[in-house]
């Protein structure tokens, strides 16, 4: 255990006071029966910890402050903007183009509701996904950004064009028939 430990005596060997402090210097014992804040006949009070939300090994309190929730909310999220950017930045080619082909997936299943049919969407996204990478090679860039830009145009532009067929189908059929 970190701290100290100071007993004071007369000189008769009397113990007179005892004194307990932490690692910070700071006293934690407050006669015989009583730490700080604590009742050794209620242990549940002895916990030391309590101030880091019951996790002193993921937490810590440098200053003795109450907590802060936002703050703690904040450097969390920051933290882990901060992983995924350094994830994105090394596996990007990998994620570009699992991205493109999930986004190219989910207009497939989302074709029904637009009125156009999976293939179509499909074969749309997946089109505009390879030449979208092909001309991004061209300029200079990386085939797997021009990939997901594709996928992503090729993929809207199959959903609405079926969209777009079906009320004119849906036109016709109440204007001429």
């Amino acid at each position: 255990m970190l701290g100290s430990t100071m007993r004071m005596s007369n000189g008769a060997g009397v113990l007179q006071a005892t004194y307990a402090y932490d690692e910070f210097g700071q006293e934690i014992l407050d006669g015989i029966n009583m730490l700080k804040n604590a009742l050794i006949e209620m242990p549940f009070t002895l916990n030391r910890y309590g101030y880091c939300y019951n996790n002193g090994m993921l937490m810590n309190d440098l200053n003795g402050m109450w907590p802060n929730p936002d703050k703690w909310v904040k450097d969390k999220t920051k933290k882990a903007a901060k992983a995924v950017g350094k994830f994105y930045a090394k596996y990007r080619d990998a994620v570009n183009i699992v991205g493109g082909v999930a986004i190219i997936a989910a207009g497939a299943a989302l074709a029904p509701a637009f009125g156009a049919t999976a293939a179509a969407v499909a074969i749309s996204g997946t089109t505009a996904a390879v030449i979208g990478g092909l001309s991004n090679m061209t300029t200079g860039g990386r085939f797997s950004d021009g990939f997901l830009g594709g996928a992503v145009n090729g993929t809207i532009c199959g959903l609405f064009c079926g969209w777009w067929i079906s009320i004119c189908i849906w036109y016709y059929r109440w204007k001429y028939i």
